[in-house]
Order: structure tokens, then C-alpha cells, then sequence
């Protein structure tokens, strides 16, 4: 306790009896859960990746994982600014992009979206969007296979299924030479959803989950 999440440490283990220390052990603290919705666009353009550091990467295939690029050197008019990239390799992929973990919450944090695309029609690549708990453990997919469209498109997810768990969301890929993959704007909300508690009347905020009527911009 009283240690701060993701950060790395040292101890040392010492002899009462002379000043003696066993070799260093470094460790590095999980990821605080988060608990509350949030956007993440990945950084403006020319932004360092610092607060990112809680999305993984695991690579278990060939040798061109998912990595975060910058619109300086790898410019790309359908992103904001940074983004995630996996591009073709003759190798299989075996990769996984994991999101910093979070707790569902119904009315909080009880969906999500996300914008992703590929640069070539020709060569279509296809990711699967799974559910894993704090230790990237398969609990769920969401979808296998999803076909990523040119020009970019919004996906969006209910997750009121895993509520009061502490979950990642997970970006996979095992495809062979097609083309290039790419996610921007991930972003945890809670749904706008019906209830009619209240009433029948639309602008009415107690017959809306979120306690808000929803407006055009709204998810």
C-alpha cells in the first residue's frame, strides 16, 4: 500500500547484522482502474506518448506490432493526431493492442467506441475486439473479424454485460501481408437509453439512463 500505480520501483532486502544487501529487485505498479468515462484521442500531433503508457502492446507473431505513430513523420488526414498502426509483414500476426483498464459501471461507464480504418480496398485487414480481465485473460469477443473499412468508421460496443467488473478492451490481429490497420479516438461513456420511468414524455431527463435527453451529438 502507499505506492503509486504504474510506476517502477527498487527494494532492497538487507542483514540485521552487517550492512550487507541482497542484488536489487525492480518492479513496476499496475495501472490504476479507472472509474469514471473518459476520450482518448492519443495526443495531438507532435504530443510525447507519456500518459499512454498504460494501453500494452504484446506481440506474439511476426515483427511489426501495433505501435503509436505521430502525424509529424506518418502523416494521416482520417486521424486527429497520434494513432495506432499494424502493418502487413510475410509473417503471421499474433498481436494484441490492450486499452488501460477500466470498471464497468451501468449509466457510467457502460459503453464504447472507437474509430478505426485500413489503407487499402485491395487488401482488407480484419481485427477482432475482445473483453479481458486486469490480466489480459480472454473473458469475451466482442466480435471476431471485424472487416476495417476506407474511409474510417465508428464502432461502438455496449458492455453492460461485464457491469461491476474490472475489464480491457483488446485490439487483436493474426492476419498475413494484407495491408495496414488503424484506431483513433477510443472513447468510454455511458449509454442514452429509454426507460420511460417517469412518463412518456421525451424531454422529460428522469425517462433517460443517463438522466440527460440526448441531443444530436450525443453516442
Amino acid at each position: 500500500t502507499g505506492l503509486t500505480s504504474n510506476t517502477g520501483y527498487d527494494f532492497l532486502i538487507s542483514s540485521d547484522c552487517i550492512t550487507d544487501y541482497a542484488p536489487a529487485v525492480s518492479f513496476v505498479t499496475k495501472c490504476e482502474v479507472i472509474t469514471t468515462a473518459f476520450d482518448e484521442d492519443f495526443g495531438a500531433a507532435g504530443a510525447t506518448f507519456a500518459d499512454l503508457s498504460c494501453w500494452e502492446v504484446v506481440n506474439g507473431g511476426d515483427s511489426n506490432p501495433w505501435v503509436l505513430l505521430g502525424q509529424a513523420s506518418n502523416a494521416d488526414s482520417n486521424a486527429t493526431g497520434n494513432y495506432w498502426n499494424l502493418s502487413y509483414n510475410s509473417v503471421a500476426h499474433d498481436d494484441y493492442l490492450y486499452s488501460r483498464p477500466f470498471t464497468v459501471t451501468v449509466g457510467v461507464t457502460d459503453t464504447f467506441s472507437f474509430k478505426a480504418w485500413n489503407l487499402s480496398q485491395s487488401w482488407p485487414e480484419v481485427i477482432d475486439v475482445i473483453v479481458v480481465d486486469s490480466n489480459n485473460t480472454l473473458i469475451a469477443t466482442l466480435e471476431s473479424d471485424l472487416l476495417l473499412p476506407t474511409p474510417p468508421s465508428t464502432f461502438e460496443y455496449d458492455l453492460t454485460a461485464y457491469a461491476g467488473t474490472d475489464i480491457r478492451i483488446g485490439f487483436y490481429s493474426s492476419t498475413t501481408n494484407q495491408n495496414t490497420a488503424r484506431i483513433d479516438d477510443f472513447s468510454l461513456y455511458a449509454s442514452t437509453n429509454w426507460t420511460g420511468t417517469t412518463s412518456s414524455e421525451w424531454a422529460d431527463v428522469s425517462n433517460w439512463s443517463t438522466g440527460a435527453v440526448p441531443t444530436s451529438s450525443d453516442n
